[in-house]
């Protein structure tokens, strides 16, 4: 199985990976070229192309780590472990972190919604989730449309991390998105006369719209205005031919609300695989194996250099 590693142009990238996820796609990678990283857009196939995937390559040290995020985006004929085969004589000596089944598990993957845009949306909604878009719709809200992440949204995120003390992406790397790709962020902003009560930030890519961050005051609480923004994100990815969109992670047993907001919509649950580490040294699925001595880097050196440069899955709330 061959590989090409020439530099394609963006709108055939784009027509390649319609149907791919939001980390396979031409944007993704710019951001990370402009955040430092090498970025490597491959096309598997002999004759013709069978699939895509785009390999993010840092250096940690003396150590070259790459990363596919999202693993292989198959047009047809998927042969995995010949792949990853190929792939990995590519770059010998370094180390992967992807998603496919081969290597140690760095993270367990945990669930994310997930929405089918072709179908008939009202109908999915559950009668709760319904019931309170019918509420916002009589609260007097009105709703924008607006390119990029607006200050007063960015600001609430950041308050409610440094509250509850967790991680995502960084503001910069949206703000650099946004700059490389206009058009790829958006948000969607309900107000009454005193100004916005919540908003929601989209990732927009092919066919695939993501749910990247959202916020609301307690007036927008009151009249329900998140269900009422994300319907009309709803319904605008569809009529502008989007199939499906990508609420993020979902937590049953920590986030209980949010993963009830999110499935309310009709969304479905399911497990992305875990992303694992595969180094030199290791046996791959299709049997082969790296001559390289596995005592000159400790697997436990590897997992935590990846996890501080950020080689993990994107969290998306």
């Amino acid at each position: 199985m061959e590989i090409t590693r020439d530099r394609p142009l963006r709108r055939d990238w784009d027509a390649l990976t319609v149907d791919a996820a939001f980390v396979q796609g031409w944007a993704y990678g710019a951001v990370a070229e402009r955040l430092g990283a090498t970025v490597h857009r491959l096309r598997i196939g002999n004759a013709s192309c069978l699939g895509v995937t785009q390999v993010i390559e840092r250096g940690i040290g003396p150590l070259r780590l790459l990363w596919l995020p999202g693993g292989i985006h198959w047009l047809r004929g998927a042969d995995t472990p010949r792949a990853l085969k190929t792939i990995r004589s590519a770059w010998p000596g370094a180390v992967f972190v992807l998603s496919p089944d081969a290597g140690r598990v760095l993270r367990q993957a945990p669930q994310r919604a997930v929405l089918d845009l072709s179908g008939d949306l009202r109908a999915g909604l559950r009668k709760k989730w319904r019931n309170r878009l019918t509420c916002a719709g009589r609260a007097g809200l009105s709703v924008t449309r607006e390119p990029g992440c607006p200050d007063w949204l960015l600001g609430r995120d950041a308050e409610m991390r440094r509250r509850r003390g967790y991680r995502a992406l960084p503001h910069r790397w949206l703000a650099t998105l946004h700059r490389v790709s206009p058009g790829t962020v958006e948000s969607w902003i309900a107000s009454d006369h005193d100004g916005p009560v919540a908003g929601v930030c989209l990732l927009r890519h092919g066919r695939e719209a993501v749910y990247h961050l959202g916020q609301t005051t307690r007036v927008g609480r009151e009249t329900s205005a998140h269900n009422l923004l994300l319907w009309h994100a709803m319904c605008a990815a569809r009529v502008e031919g989007g199939t499906r969109m990508d609420l993020g992670l979902i937590d049953p047993a920590r986030l209980p609300g949010l993963t009830h907001f999110k499935l309310g919509t009709g969304a479905r649950a399911i497990n992305d695989p875990p992303t694992r580490l595969l180094c030199p040294w290791d046996q791959a699925s299709d049997g082969s194996q790296s001559t390289m001595d596995g005592k000159a880097t400790s697997v436990a050196m590897v997992t935590a250099s990846a996890r501080k440069n950020g080689i993990t899955p994107r969290n998306t709330s």
